[in-house]
């Protein structure tokens, strides 16, 4: 006899009754087992991917952070406005940064730093203004040695220094400049080609300052903004 698909042998002379199952119903439970066990899997692996992509980002987001920290520890107080150019997405970084004091919003809440106590170098901080304006040319840049604020190489080989010379210095950053070309002379250092965009604090000086290389001129302004004009022109 058959009940729900199992057939029941009944051994009289013993009194035993044995259950057979059809293959059949040994191959669905199988097949079901297979199932589960192939969607745990499946679940187990994508558990393990999200769990690597959010660490992938952890280490991301602490990269970028670092090289955040470093970038101000180099340069002092930078403007904020400026950080959203330099490091494109970097908002939650400093923000995260900022609430666990390791960097710290100054000078009217416009700059932040690494240092509560610094001040904002305004020749420094014009240069970065400059940098910010041309960085999708830009392949690489370091603190550059004075006069000159910044340097650094587009993407087609040429090396730019950004110099600031304040109201009434030209002469004296004329001469240093002269007195470090001599100097590279006299170390036999290659002729000089560099490419240099001055940043003025008077539209009057530029016609007082005779840079070699000189390829544009910066105005400042008091809000920092800045304005730029051809050399030559």
């Amino acid at each position: 006899m058959q009940r729900n698909g199992v057939r029941l042998m009944t051994d009289i002379s013993k009194g035993v009754i044995r259950a057979e199952f059809p293959y059949y119903v040994f191959y669905t439970s199988l097949m079901r087992l297979q199932c589960v066990a192939i969607a745990s899997l499946i679940r187990l692996k994508k558990l393990k991917k999200r769990g690597d992509n959010q660490m992938s980002e952890r280490m991301e987001f602490n990269k970028k952070g670092e090289e955040v920290l470093e970038f101000l520890d180099i340069y002092g107080a930078v403007r904020l406005r400026y950080m959203e150019r330099l490091f494109p997405n970097s908002d939650k970084i400093i923000s995260y940064l900022i609430k666990n004091q390791r960097l710290f919003i100054i000078s009217d809440e416009s700059y932040i730093s690494t240092d509560p106590g610094h001040r904002p170098d305004k020749c420094l901080t014009a240069a970065l203004g400059v940098l910010a304006d041309v960085l999708e040319r830009v392949q690489g840049y370091t603190k550059a040695t004075p006069p000159a604020q910044i340097s650094f190489v587009t993407h087609s080989g040429d090396y730019y220094e950004i110099i600031y010379v304040g109201y009434g210095m030209e002469a004296m950053v004329t001469a240093a400049l002269e007195t470090q070309l001599a100097a590279k002379k006299l170390n036999q250092v290659k002729t000089d080609t560099a490419k240099r965009m001055i940043i003025v604090e008077d539209i009057h000086q530029i016609e007082r300052l005779n840079i070699k290389g000189t390829t544009r001129f910066a105005l400042v302004k008091p809000d920092g903004s800045l304005n730029y004009y051809k050399a030559g022109s």
